[in-house]
């Protein structure tokens, strides 16, 4: 039976990474493919189909569109409806439209396959050429300075196409139809090696190859990436590691690295499935993975001192990939700036604030109008948890259920500082804008700022949210109407915006410091969020002192003064070695703040361990006494046999709870830390009572959330959990009593995600 031919005309648009990732080729062979007509453009940062032919065409086109489009993008979300017929002839490519409707933006990502092959082929044009991209590959929102996505809306538009390149562009059967930041030798970029003068010393492939020489000779070279410089040098040599840190004022944190090929990380260390896709995907992350033991071959124990795990990345450019075919080995490949400074980005500048820290600088003179730093990532249980949203995932969008329409800024935290805007149903958040801890940081982040309200079309009067202390900056750099949320409850809504969280639900917000709303400093809170989206703090840990403030911090014997003093275990003082003088200090101060905070009883903690054996030093960054403690338990516990773990896991520190004022469970530390002070004194391994302390603190954490047994939703949330044990642990006996457990995945877990919490949090209740 012969099928007759029934017309029609179907409407569609299309939402999600769809522009810059070949959306409107692979449409236009896919419409040629079923004899269609009709035509497709980008219409913002979407994309718009009109589509016509035989209804069966039709809609074998529509499920091959769903099912099978471009390797690296994503459909969000897909709407189609029939219109009237029009008399089309073929299907065509239209010029782009602007449009203020969509929040879709382009992310950076790495070079593809075909570009990589191209890029070694000695018989290509674009051999060795450190700029070849595609219409799939490539940097996108470092060059973005106006949407929609096109040549002339980038910095690529200071290098007109020369013949060749046009005639690709323009031709719809090559991969480089509409490749917005393709170039090649003779019309595009240029790379050059300059002393730490600026003075031009080679270029192109030489200036390549004598950077990586230098490299390879121990020198410091300071090397262009996709969104700002790194700092690069080799990774097995001590004394050029610890050059670099003195130089950068980084005593300790660890350092990123960059391996020739994924071969080079299967010898250095352990990574799963998960980890090794992520690492060879589009966005090109570091990943932290844990270190095999004979990693120290290739890497100087000062890359990471004392960590168990490495941040490793592979090249994501062509840049990167030329250098790393000379050099054939780990480098160290950090952010380009001083301690609490934003990454270098503009090569006029660069030989000013690089000075005194790179011995060259392998740049280009293709402009990027915005910094971008790169992203960190880590799988736990076998999903993501983010810790520096940057190139590839930034900015990310998200469509929250429940988001009402409107337009908003949340203006975050000042520790990993992010912005989020909120327009129409959708939040995009920002990528990592450092710390607020100097000016030019503060420049940084009010830019962004600038820059956000401009390229997403936002015009004033529109809702500011802040946080609720008011002596932040970022609270004082937000107008002085913004409204606030509170910080822990920021924390909590932040995982809501990724995952479909029901209440009543309960959330676990461990961090280091937010202003409460009784005007302490929390930060080890139980939040109850009922059926109405009411919000109740249901149990806290027991208030402690800050002696000193935000000294205690940086000098964390005081935290430990003040844990022993509060445990009603003075005479045990003389065991940790504090002197007359300070002991005189610290107890005679008043009007110090009040804490409630995990982060600091873990800081602490590790300052009595310290303490008891003489070994006591500051902290040189934010964590550091946290993350020491992690890794001393991490370290025992790997030493430990089956038998002893199992033996070891049955014991716990007690902790009490008793009802406060308002209901409020007050969770009192005092029985376990005398426990552990009587460990300590009594010379039980560190490493034991380390682990000790953090299963005792998730013991507790279950016996609390046992008392509300009725909840199943549970969120855990805080900067606390970027402990990989905490988190998995946690979890892991979460889920065996029967409760559903999320975190902030693609959102940073930690004050990163502040931002988006405060916008989703201000649209669903009023705080």
């Amino acid at each position: 039976m012969t099928h007759s031919m029934v017309l029609e005309r179907k409407k569609i648009k299309i939402e999600g990474r769809v522009q810059g990732v070949g959306f409107r080729p692979f449409v236009y062979h896919l419409a040629q493919k079923y004899l269609l007509s009709g035509f497709v453009y980008n219409l913002g940062s979407s994309v718009l189909i009109e589509v016509q032919g035989d209804t069966r065409d039709l809609a074998l086109f529509d499920r091959e569109l769903k099912s099978s489009p471009p390797e690296n993008s994503r459909i969000e979300k897909m709407e189609s409806e029939l219109i009237p017929l029009a008399g089309d002839e073929g299907f065509r490519i239209v010029s782009s439209q602007e449009s203020s409707e969509s929040l879709y933006l382009p992310n950076d990502l790495a070079i593809c396959g075909e570009c990589l092959k191209e890029l070694r082929d000695p018989g290509d044009p674009r051999f060795a050429y450190p700029f070849t991209h595609c219409a799939t590959c490539g940097p996108r929102w470092s060059l973005l300075e106006s949407l929609p996505y096109d040549r002339k809306n980038t910095t690529m538009r200071d290098f007109p196409m020369c013949e060749r390149c046009n005639q690709e562009y323009f031709s719809v059967e090559n991969r480089r139809f509409h490749a917005q930041t393709m170039s090649c030798p003779k019309c595009g970029p240029r790379v050059e090696l300059c002393d730490e003068n600026g003075q031009r010393l080679s270029q192109g492939s030489d200036g390549i190859k004598q950077a990586a020489e230098l490299l390879l000779r121990g020198r410091i070279v300071a090397v262009k990436g996709v969104g700002g410089f790194q700092l690069w040098c080799r990774a097995d040599l001590a004394a050029v590691v610890q050059e670099l840190r003195i130089r950068k004022r980084r005593p300790k944190k660890a350092f990123a690295l960059m391996v020739p090929d994924i071969k080079v990380i299967h010898g250095l260390c352990e990574m799963a499935d998960l980890e090794e896709k992520c690492l060879l995907s589009v966005e090109a992350p570091i990943v932290l993975l844990e270190r095999k033991a004979n990693a120290d071959v290739m890497i100087c124990p000062e890359v990471a001192p004392g960590l168990s795990e490495l941040g490793i990345m592979l090249p994501c450019t062509p840049l990167h990939h030329l250098l790393m075919d000379h050099i054939r080995m780990p480098v160290v490949a950090t952010s380009a700036n001083l301690t609490d400074e934003p990454i270098a980005y503009d090569t006029d500048e660069v030989f000013i604030r690089l000075r005194g820290i790179a011995d060259f600088v392998l740049t280009d003179n293709r402009r990027i109008v915005r910094a971008v730093d790169d992203s960190v990532v880590r799988f736990v249980a076998g999903r993501m948890q983010m810790l520096r949203l940057a190139r590839g995932f930034a900015p990310a969008v998200f469509h929250p259920v429940g988001l009402e329409g409107g337009v908003g800024q949340g203006y975050g935290s000042d520790l990993k500082s992010t912005l989020c805007i909120q327009k129409n149903k959708s939040l995009v958040l920002s990528q990592h804008l450092g710390d607020l801890s100097s000016e030019s940081s503060i420049i940084n982040f009010k830019n962004a700022q600038q820059d956000f309200s401009r390229i997403l079309g936002i015009e004033r009067p529109f809702e500011t949210i802040r946080d609720f202390h008011p002596d932040l900056i970022s609270s004082r750099l937000a107008p002085a109407a913004s409204k606030t949320v509170q910080h822990h409850v920021a924390h909590f809504f932040s995982a809501f915006i990724e995952h479909r969280i029901s209440p009543p639900a309960l959330g676990v917000i461990w961090d280091g410091t937010g202003l409460g709303l009784n005007q302490q400093i929390w930060g080890g809170e139980f939040l109850f969020l009922g059926a109405d989206n009411s919000i109740l703090r249901w149990a806290s840990f027991r208030p402690f002192s800050l002696i000193g403030g935000d000294f205690a911090v940086k000098d964390t014997r005081r935290i430990a003064f003040e844990l022993l003093r509060e445990a009603n275990s003075q005479e045990k003082l003389s065991h940790f070695h504090f002197s007359l003088e300070e002991e005189s200090v610290w107890s005679v101060l008043s009007g110090v703040p009040k804490t409630t905070s995990m982060g600091r009883l873990f800081d602490g903690v590790w300052a009595l361990l310290l303490l008891g054996q003489k070994s006591y030093r500051p902290p040189t960054y934010e964590g550091e006494h946290a993350i020491a403690l992690e890794e001393l338990a991490k370290s025992w516990r790997k030493s430990c046999s089956s038998e002893d773990l199992l033996k070891s896991d049955r014991e716990v520190y007690p902790c009490d709870l008793n009802e406060g004022v308002g209901g409020l469970i007050e969770i009192d530390w005092r029985p376990m830390l005398n426990r552990l002070i009587f460990d300590i004194s009594n010379k039980i391994n560190y490493g034991a009572i380390a682990d000790k302390f953090q299963r005792s603190i998730i013991s507790m954490a279950l016996d609390v959330i046992k008392k509300k047994n009725s909840v199943t939703e549970i969120v855990l949330a805080g900067g606390c959990f970027q402990n990989r044990f905490l988190l998995d642990k946690m979890s892991q006996e979460l889920k065996q009593i029967g409760k559903c457990v999320y975190w902030p995945e693609k959102i940073p877990l930690h004050d990163g995600g502040i931002s988006a919490g405060q916008l989703y949090s201000n649209c669903l209740r009023k705080i």
